[in-house]
């Protein structure tokens, strides 16, 4: 078993009676790539800094490989911990040229030159290295924000929303870039964001932040496929909870019988994925189309039920139309809560 990188035990963070975050638990291992996804407002941040020795935590432990960060009797200094930290505004000197700010934190001298021409080269900024930050576009300075992190040779890289800043395109072409970079570079690291798209995107792994409790750990898959709560399903893509009646691993619903992926009995509610049903000409169904919008790949149908209104994707080459009465099945067992 890999042994971790970082390891955070029941971490709790207080601003006076309020708590930010409360008993978080959980690690890392060397490079991973490792994501916080929550709502604002939900301690992430917070976390983050009390990770980077920004914020000071008021209970538990959080350690790197053998070295303790904080507990009740240390509280090692930012500067000391071998991390790295690249803030949301880039945090970029304007006074100083991108190859100032890039090396700005390399002690030894004699390893500036080389250290700037590799990181340059990493991050395709040879051309812009006499220029000033005001002459270069957002997505540039996010580099230089890397490459000067990485000048530091941290064994973790702490990012807080680092590409709220972007238009969407260029956000996710520049993570995909900082992952596989991360990932050759051998550096672990933890991504905050409200944003799943881009917490599937970048993380290994991710755990799922409310009210300053992590509610589930895992993969983006096991997440999205396997939510141990409706609330947190809820962060995941279009999310329709429907109830029904639970007998084994089938539950008689409004739509229909749908199957579970555990066993139940009694009452439950069912996550619905509108990837994850298929609908049928039925002219004896009491369900009908409500509505059709073309959305270039697919289709979006809307479909009321008597308990509430069903969204299913299909072909955007289906013949489907409004009126249309039809019978929807689930594809594979839906989680159920």
């Amino acid at each position: 078993m890999t042994k971790a990188l970082l390891t955070i035990n029941e971490l709790s963070c207080h601003f006076g009676s309020f708590c930010a975050v409360d008993k978080i638990s959980f690690e890392l291992i060397p490079g991973e790539c490792f994501a916080l996804l929550g709502s604002s407002g939900c301690g992430k941040t917070t976390a983050l800094r009390a990770i980077a020795g920004l914020e000071t935590p008021s209970h538990g432990t959080i350690q790197h490989q053998e070295q303790i960060f904080f507990d009740q009797q240390t509280n090692l200094a930012p500067n000391l911990r071998n991390t790295g930290f690249i803030f949301q505004d880039y945090a970029i000197f304007p006074h100083l040229s991108i190859q100032d700010n890039i090396t700005f934190g390399i002690k030894d001298a004699s390893q500036k030159k080389a250290h700037l021409e590799r990181l340059l080269k990493l991050l395709g900024l040879e051309e812009h290295a006499k220029k000033m930050p005001h002459q270069v576009s957002g997505g540039q300075l996010q580099r230089v924000a890397i490459a000067r992190t990485l000048a530091i040779k941290p064994s973790l890289v702490l990012m807080d929303e680092p590409f709220s800043n972007l238009d969407a395109t260029l956000a996710r072409r520049l993570r995909n870039e900082i992952r596989q970079i991360f990932k050759a570079e051998g550096v672990s690291s933890i991504l905050v964001t409200h944003n799943q798209e881009e917490a599937f995107d970048f993380a290994d792994r991710m755990a799922v932040m409310e009210q300053g409790k992590i509610l589930q750990i895992g993969t983006p898959e096991d997440l999205y496929q396997q939510p141990q709560t409706a609330q947190i399903a809820s962060f995941f893509g279009h999310c329709q909870i429907i109830s029904g009646q639970a007998q084994g691993k089938t539950a008689t619903t409004a739509i229909g019988d749908v199957p579970l992926q555990q066993e139940r009995q009694g009452h439950c509610q069912i996550l619905l994925r509108p990837e994850n049903m298929r609908i049928m000409p039925n002219a004896e169904s009491s369900l009908s189309i409500k509505e059709v919008r073309f959305l270039g790949a697919r289709k979006e149908v809307s479909i009321q039920t008597p308990d509430n209104e069903i969204f299913v994707n299909v072909s955007a080459r289906s013949q489907i139309k409004v009126g249309d009465s039809i019978s929807i099945t689930a594809i594979d067992p839906c989680p159920s809560f």
